[in-house]
This record gives structure tokens, sequence and C-alpha cells, in this order.
């Protein structure tokens, strides 16, 4: 909520209270000239040093998702300082995946996967990925047949253009849903905050040697992985992402945390 929005309010009180995470999406501000308002007051005072007036506490137990995503949760954007409950320390997707030629993809035993597909730029339709579209109706085609409930998933992509193209695909393979119910599994980041998937599959969709402008708010790549209760999948083309400072140390943490796994889906495929 921006500041004006919400001084009205706090003059009349004498002490007041203010709960949230600066660290996740900031207030929607469309104009360049009216950019500094995206600084909320949570986040103005949460990183005030005056400790008479103010005095900061961070909820730093969480119950969410599982340590290994919160590991690298907790280093990226909270200073280290978010642990995990000692409820999430064993969860793991209920799933057999033996004869699976995805295993590699969506195993239980790894919570966080990254899938490497190169792109074409040259013949991709603009803010959107075919090769990644086609991967994740794979993965969704073999969550099926094991009988995985389509409402314990999240599909998230940073453009409309992508989030339509997979919402197509995903009323294809889900007949019976309602598309209310698709648009509640398949959406932007912004529209994820406060949702959390048991499996979380993200779309990077990055078609071009640029970086999005969407990306480069680190904040909302904190909200996009932080979904996730027992798996995260990130599809995309990885070489890319690297331009990004968030999206380049999730690659480092998931080549070298055992618990993580990073694919080359282009090799695998040859």
């Amino acid at each position: 909520i921006t500041i004006p929005s919400i001084i009205g309010a706090l003059r009349l009180a004498k002490k007041f209270v203010l709960v949230g995470d600066h660290m996740q999406l900031p207030p929607v501000v469309i104009s360049e000239e009216a950019s500094g308002l995206k600084e909320t007051l949570f986040e103005k005072l949460f990183d005030k040093e005056d400790e008479q007036t103010t005095n900061n506490i961070m909820l730093d137990i969480q119950y969410r998702m599982h340590p290994a995503i919160c590991e690298f949760i907790s280093k990226e954007f909270y200073d280290g300082k978010l642990k995990s409950a000692p409820e999430v320390e064993n969860r793991k997707l209920e799933l057999s995946v033996s004869e699976s030629q995805l295993a590699p993809i969506i195993t239980p035993d790894k919570p966080l996967v990254l899938v490497h597909l190169s792109t074409d730029a040259a013949h991709q339709p603009e803010r959107q990925s075919k090769r990644e579209i086609d991967l994740i109706v794979e993965i969704l085609r073999e969550l099926r047949s094991k009988n995985f409930p389509p409402d314990k998933i999240g599909i998230i992509a940073p453009f409309r253009a992508q989030v339509a193209a997979l919402r197509r695909a995903f009323e294809k393979l889900y007949e019976t849903l309602e598309f209310e119910d698709i648009r509640k599994i398949v959406d932007t980041v912004d529209r994820f905050q406060g949702d959390e998937k048991d499996i979380i599959i993200f779309s990077l969709t990055i078609t071009s040697e640029e970086i999005p402008m969407i990306f480069q708010e680190k904040r909302r790549l904190n909200v996009a992985i932080s979904r996730t209760k027992s798996k995260f999948i990130g599809i995309g083309d990885w070489n890319r992402a690297e331009k990004s400072p968030t999206l380049s140390h999730l690659k480092d943490y998931a080549i070298s945390d055992e618990r993580c796994s990073f694919i080359d889906w282009d090799e695998e495929k040859v």
C-alpha cells in the first residue's frame, strides 16, 4: 500500500503496527513521475535505524517451503535469517516416478530442479516460448497419468501471452476443469502473490538477449520461487537468465546443492 493511502488513517493513532514483507511485491505504480511511491511505509520504517521510535521484528520461521527451497530464499532475500519449522523438514511429494522418462524433473527427491532449454528468439512469438510450453505439457500429462491433483499445481509465467498459451494447453489436458479453475492454476507472478501450491512450475520465457524488465525487480522472483511447498521446477533458457543476478544465483545454487538439480534438457534429448 502506498504511503498516501495509509497516512490519513495513521495520523489518528498514537501507536500503530504494520505487518508485511517488504521483500515481496511493491505497490503497482505506473507513472514514472510517481515512482517514489513504490517504497512503502513498511519498507521505509523497517530500514530505519532509530530504535527509539521504531521497533522492527522479523517473523523468521516459515511453514510452507521445503528447507532446500527456503535456504535459497533466505540467503538471497533475507540475509540468511529465514529458517524452516520442524514440520517442513521432511516435506516431500507423494509421487511414484520410477518408470517415467521425466523422472529427473518430477522426482520427489529433488525439491528444486532447473531445466535448461535453449531459445531461438528468431522463431518465437513475442513474449512466448513454445519449447517451454511443450515441456510443461509433457510434465502435466505425466502428473495427470499418476492422478496428481491439478489444483496442487501452480504454473507461473512473467508475460500474459505465455500465460494465455499455457492456459489453452492446460484446458486441453484437463477438459473437466472450468476456466475459472484454470485461471487459479496458471497465472502471472503478480497474481500468484499470497498463494501456494505443492508444485510450482516457473516458465522463464526469456527469448531475447536482454533480461526482461519484469525480472529486474528481484522481489518478483522471490514471490515466484516462494509460492511452492514441496517442489519448484524452473524451465527456460538458463544461459540467458544468468544476466539476472538472482536467477544466476539460483542456477549456481541448483548446481552446487546436492538436494537440488540442474538439467540440460537439450543434452538429455540428444
